[in-house]
Order: structure tokens, then C-alpha cells, then sequence
């Protein structure tokens, strides 16, 4: 029903009516997203393997069109506890595999037990230009042996479609 009236308004501003209503359409917009983003930014959980533990931000997320340019689009929260010796891998795969690419910005936040916070920031858009997928990347750097709560912001930075490959934090003993 709101998604219905949502794409009304928008036809009447392709249409040429007052620009109050443009207002009223992002705002709707954003809310739409916003809502989009709390529904979906719940995290699963990644099954042990041999050797790792992977930590799923996201399954994956099909392209859909940009509506406010520069807008976040996906975010997730979570809670990443790391033993001494331990390493954690950014990859497409909960084993530690595989390319991430994420359409345009990935951005995660880390703060740690002792308040101190790291961010680990990736522009798979190479500024606007042609984006190109991220091989596995260790973030160990980023995190303290401990408890770590992550928050993983996918942004938009270039208009046109947004979207995410599946994204995991992959825990290495």
C-alpha cells in the first residue's frame, strides 16, 4: 500500500507537478529504504567449518535502482568475538573465499572492548568509475582479541543501481 502510494507520487512529479511534492516523494523514499534496511540488515549466522568461522553480513542483495544518491542502502549489527591468535578475513564465502564487490561503498565500523574504534573502508566503485570485485582481504588490523561490535554500512556513492554480493567476516585459527 505505501510502496503504491510511494511510486504515485513519483509518476506525478515525472509528470511535472509542484516540487512540495518532490519533498514528499524522497522522504517517502527514505523511509522506504530506511524500513528496507532495518527488515533486511539482520545477520546470519555462518556455519564452522574445519579451520574457520564465518560470520555472514550479508546473503547478497539484488541490484535495485538508486533513489537518493550518496544513501546508505544496508546495514548490519553485530557482535564478533576474536582469541588471541586469531585472523579475520573479508571474503565472499563464510570459508573465506571468493570476491566481494558491493555497488559502491562497503564500510565497516569496529569498536572495541575498550572503546577505542578502527574502520575498515573499501570504494569498490574506484571513484565513480569502473568497479572491480575485492579478492579476500585480511582485516585482522581492525579488530582486538575480544568482544568487537561490528556494524557493516553498505553505501551508495554513484547513483543508478545499488547491490552486494554475499559478504562475510571469516574467523582463522
Amino acid at each position: 500500500m505505501r510502496e503504491a502510494r510511494a511510486d504515485r507520487r513519483i509518476r506525478a512529479r515525472l509528470q511535472g507537478r509542484s516540487g512540495r511534492k518532490m519533498v514528499g516523494v524522497v522522504l517517502t523514499a527514505g523511509v522506504l529504504t530506511m524500513f528496507a534496511v532495518l527488515v533486511t540488515g539482520s545477520v546470519a549466522g555462518g556455519t564452522p567449518t574445519q579451520a574457520s568461522l564465518g560470520t555472514g553480513v550479508t546473503g547478497g542483495i539484488d541490484a535495485r535502482p538508486v533513489v537518493v544518491v550518496g544513501s546508505t542502502f544496508f546495514v548490519a549489527g553485530f557482535s564478533l568475538s576474536i582469541s588471541s591468535g586469531q585472523h579475520v578475513t573479508l571474503a565472499e564465502f563464510d570459508n573465506g573465499t571468493g570476491n566481494t564487490l558491493v555497488d559502491d561503498v562497503l564500510k565497516i565500523r569496529v569498536k572495541h572492548s575498550n572503546g577505542t574504534i578502527s574502520t575498515f573502508t573499501h570504494d569498490y566503485s574506484n571513484g565513480c568509475g569502473f568497479a572491480t570485485s575485492l579478492p579476500p582481504t585480511d582485516v585482522t588490523g581492525f579488530f582486538n582479541v575480544g568482544s568487537n561490535n561490528v556494524t557493516a554500512t553498505f553505501l551508495d556513492k554513484c547513483g543508478g543501481n545499488s547491490s552486494s554480493s554475499p559478504v562475510f567476516l571469516t574467523r582463522f585459527s
